[in-house]
């Protein structure tokens, strides 16, 4: 490949050795090879391959045949719009047009690589400085703001969507007959959860016009709106119906793929994987994705490590580096836990791919399959009580994905029920809050506080009415809880089932001996709060019982005086 290189000052050649065998890819830092620049110019480094590390505002470069024009192309580039011909101004918009759909193409391709995204922003914003009103560029353009912003999962960096919500608009003012454009603006909606508006989105580009993604947009609708079985159907529809090694066949595999997870089909998502990987030999994120598949649902730690590593040799990104680590960590675990031959060999493997072994323990003591490696990570020294960097520990990792057994063996191992992540959530609290009986009965069995306050100074009992939960309130009422006891605005338990309308769970504290007549810090009874929410049969029968204890409570201060 001819590479030719533009305004160029500076560029930095980073040496990337690539160890097949050993399983390892070592990199020299950009920021070593700046501050070393120096002793660098003018020496040949000799390496096994080469990665072109391009600064931004530095060097710009293009393959010689995504920027070579031909004569008459560059001649219409030279003549001055005002005196262009009809034909050379038509050759001139052709032009424009194959050079965003080569972007959009980088795009699509993108799987991990900056270098194309940066390339795909070059040309767009080159096409939209000539013209800010082609359509199709800025419709490309708020693909490429979206995937440029991504960091993982459904998450992107502060304020991706909200521009690329702006520019797919922009491109609907410019023109609404652009099916894409829609597209684009359901799966912005979806990441926002504005199912409504995503399906009138999808109807309208469906009026307009054709674009493959809007039934994929449209399977993603459907699934989360719950209806997983058509939203399958829909997904296998879009893969056969498409080019086999499509951006979107690959995506809607994906789909499939986490569809059978979710139905406890692992069987039928390990052939999907398997599928994927197949069609797309060289794509990374598949073989990573297996490869986390692999690690987590099925305990295949062999497998693991054999994915893992062709991602990483493919395209060496965070999460296939850290799965690989995983996966040697599963093997050192299933040849014993020693720190001696075989075992100690896998550790030290383990170590130097993944190097915290503290964060290995809090994800894998939340799941069955993986506890034997937290495990064996706690009878080698690791802290049972290690916190991640949000203050997450195995404890709290083990009540959030409801794994009773491995929550059981961490309290068995000396886990700490007292201790709170940053937000402040209490393994207690936070169980209450997600109607985990069984962990609840776990954790006031093992001397957790009943009383625990959590971030707003709300205790356990306090998230069990807020969700109207009557087993895990008895629960907690049979452990000892106060049943009057305040959060920071002074609201007690039965002010939060008032609130949100939790007839049932109120009346059982009422039941129990809530004190209707205490008001939080704004003035505000439980009668009130319920009556504000338009709980109206709610907050007339704590007015009666109100009026009970009132009565109640004078009788009581009579019988006082009299025998005083």
């Amino acid at each position: 490949m001819t590479v030719k290189w533009f305004a160029l000052p500076l560029v930095i050649v980073v040496a990337t050795t690539i160890c097949v065998d050993a399983n390892e890819s070592e990199t020299l830092s950009i920021e070593y090879l700046i501050s070393k620049k120096e002793e660098l110019d003018g020496k040949e480094v000799s390496v096994y391959g080469v990665l072109i590390v391009e600064l931004e505002n530095i060097a710009i470069y293009a393959d010689r045949e995504d920027t070579e024009r031909t004569d008459e192309q560059q001649r219409v580039k030279d003549v001055p719009d005002a005196t262009a011909s009809a034909s050379e101004r038509s050759l001139s918009r052709d032009t424009e047009n194959l050079d965003v759909d080569r972007a959009g193409k980088l795009i699509d391709d993108w799987r991990g690589n900056s270098v194309n995204l940066r390339k795909a922003r070059i040309i767009l914003e080159k096409v939209l400085k000539k013209n800010p009103d082609d359509v199709h560029a800025q419709i490309e353009y708020a693909r490429w703001i979206l995937q440029d912003g991504y960091l993982r999962g459904d998450e992107f960096e502060a304020g991706t969507i909200e521009r690329a919500f702006l520019m797919v608009h922009k491109a609907i003012e410019t023109d609404p007959l652009q099916a894409k454009a829609y597209s684009v603006l359901a799966s912005l909606q979806l990441l926002r959860g504005q199912l409504d508006a995503a399906e009138q989105s999808l109807e309208s580009g469906g009026r307009v016009g054709s674009d493959p993604w809007l039934d994929f947009h449209e399977a993603e609708l459907l699934k989360e709106r719950g209806r997983e079985k058509e939203a399958a159907d829909m997904f296998r529809r879009v893969i056969d119906s498409n080019d086999e090694t499509s951006l979107i066949v690959w995506s809607a595999l994906g789909e499939l793929a986490a569809h059978h997870v979710r139905a406890g089909r692992l069987e039928d998502a390990e052939l999907v994987h398997r599928e994927i990987v197949a069609r797309f030999p060289k794509d990374a994120w598949g073989h990573g994705n297996y490869a986390y598949f692999l690690f987590w649902r099925k305990a295949d730690f062999d497998g693991t490590v054999e994915y893992a590593q062709r991602a990483v040799v493919l395209h060496r990104y965070g999460i296939a580096s850290q799965t690989l680590g995983y996966g040697y960590y599963g093997k050192w675990a299933q040849a014993g836990g020693g720190m001696s031959g075989n075992a100690g060999h896998l550790l030290k493997r383990a170590r130097s791919i993944y190097p915290h072994p503290a964060n290995v323990m809090i994800q894998t003591a939340a799941h069955v399959r993986t506890f034997p490696i937290a495990e064996a990570l706690i009878k080698a020294g690791v802290n049972v009580d290690s916190q991640d960097h949000e203050g997450v520990t195995a404890l709290l990792n083990a009540v959030n994905t409801d794994h009773p057994e491995t929550l059981g063996a961490l309290l068995a191992l000396g886990a700490d029920p007292e201790l709170k992540d940053r937000r402040g959530w209490t393994p207690l609290a936070l169980a209450a809050h997600h109607g985990k009986a069984a962990a609840v009965k776990l954790l006031l069995d093992h001397g957790a506080d009943v009383d625990g306050s959590a971030n707003l100074g709300q205790p356990p009992l306090w998230f069990a009415a807020a969700k109207g939960d009557v087993v895990i309130i008895d629960l907690l009422l049979a452990g000892g809880a106060d049943i009057n006891k305040p959060d920071d605005n002074g609201a007690i338990p039965v002010m939060a089932a008032a609130y949100y309308g939790h007839y049932d769970a109120a009346r059982r504290l009422v039941e129990a001996g809530a004190d209707l007549h205490e008001k939080t810090t704004y003035g505000l009874t439980a009668s009130d709060l319920a009556a504000e929410k338009g709980h109206v049969e709610l907050a007339a029968y704590l007015r009666e019982r109100a009026a009970e204890q009132s009565l109640w409570r004078s009788i009581f201060q009579r019988v006082a005086r009299i025998f005083s």
